[in-house]
């Protein structure tokens, strides 16, 4: 693990400097490009790490965790700071920590990935690392959003549960001890507690209940303290969704969403999105990624299927359940962050014995590496001149 830890570090380390030369971070002040980074979400986040969650209504559209976690956090960055030199802000001091913090979970999610991967599918750890590096939404790292927390509980969640998983050695994972596999249940059940949290994505841990997965109760129990919650601080147990109105969501479900984006997609194909840069953006954003999206997500559950990889196939089937069922898909390509990497497994699983084959799929990979890369780098300069990003 040592080896991943270290490889992990220093890809990141190399990835952050890549982003910091493409978003500016050589020409502005550094506390001008980390300020450029607290854009949308963000700043609902930091009103929660400072104020509480609930200050502003429109908060509770939010579960509170990763406000509080990055709140606490920055409070104890602040109280050492005042005491080594001159105190900075407490906002440049939250700019600082959500960076660190968002790294940091990316890093830890992606080097479980790359470990996994490389146990199950054979592939190379050079592969493994361009495909996770390469995720279109890693930008979001550098920001105060929860999606870095809630991908590094989700993998977290998902090696724990294929440790104590009868298909453990199909992944390469060692037989546990008595006692090691009891305090490997007791984690899991504790990371499907609080991942809801985070995000409500997270409630689809619970769908393992269908494969008699006892943890799988443990998103129950968080789902009825979750709406205790909101009705004891709203007098309404459903808040969070009334909420979304704020942020202009109209009513509707998955079906509405999906007639929504295939008619900004026909919108596209027949010339009209063309008239002005801003529509073809708004076009791309909420048609086309959004579909894409969509579309390889479900080929992702049936490649799973086949492989009888239940585990992941039931959570990814929930989440996209949960993350589409809106009338306006803004911000569904996000919530499939946790699966980017996975989609590059379907391409190099079996590794080819044929060179032809191998050309074949090695041109195809490096093409769609560098497309997501350049995907990340051009929403990453986006979010950070303030415009909307996935």
């Amino acid at each position: 693990m040592r080896r991943y830890a270290f490889e992990a570090f220093i890809s990141h380390f190399l990835w952050c400097v890549f982003l910091f030369g493409f978003t500016e971070g050589f020409t502005l002040p550094l506390t001008v490009w980390l300020e450029r980074f607290y854009q949308w979400d963000a700043r609902w986040y930091g009103t929660m790490a400072l104020d509480g969650h609930g200050f502003l209504p429109q908060t509770y559209v939010f579960p509170p965790l990763n406000g509080w976690v990055l709140g606490r956090m920055t409070d104890l960055a602040f109280f050492i700071c005042g005491l080594v030199q001159e105190r900075p802000s407490w906002g440049i001091c939250f700019y600082i920590v959500s960076l660190l913090f968002g790294v940091t979970c990316f890093a830890l999610a992606n080097a479980i990935l790359v470990w996994l991967a490389e146990r199950r599918w054979k592939i190379s750890r050079v592969r493994l690392w361009a495909f996770a590096l390469a995720n279109p939404m890693g930008y979001f790292a550098l920001s105060a959003y929860s999606d870095m927390f809630f991908f590094a509980l989700f993998t977290m969640t998902m090696l724990l549960l294929l440790w104590t998983s009868p298909r453990r050695e199909q992944w390469g994972l060692v037989a546990l001890t008595r006692k090691q596999e009891s305090l490997a249940r007791i984690g899991l059940t504790l990371l499907v507690f609080v991942s809801p949290w985070i995000r409500l994505t997270g409630f689809s841990f619970g769908i393992w209940i269908l494969n008699r997965r006892r943890e799988a109760i443990a998103a129950f129990v968080s789902l009825g303290i979750f709406l205790l919650y909101y009705w004891i601080r709203t007098d309404n147990p459903f808040f969070f969704l009334l909420a979304q109105k704020a942020f202009m969501m109209p009513d509707g479900g998955f079906f509405s969403g999906l007639v929504l984006a295939s008619r900004i997609l026909l919108a596209l194909a027949d010339g009209s999105a063309f008239a002005g840069g801003e529509l073809l953006l708004y076009s791309i954003n909420f048609g086309v990624l959004p579909l894409l999206s969509l579309s390889l997500s479900i080929y992702l559950l049936v490649w799973f299927v086949r492989r009888r990889e239940y585990e992941w196939a039931l959570v990814l089937f929930a989440m996209v359940v949960i993350s589409h069922n809106q009338a306006f898909w803004r911000s569904t390509v996000r919530y499939t962050m946790p699966f980017f990497p996975l989609f590059f497994w379907m391409l190099w699983e079996n590794y080819p014995t044929s060179k032809r084959t191998l050309i074949v799929r090695q041109i195809t990979s490096g093409v769609l590496v560098a497309l997501s890369l350049t995907l990340q780098v051009f929403y990453a300069r986006l979010f950070h001149g303030g415009a909307w990003a996935f």
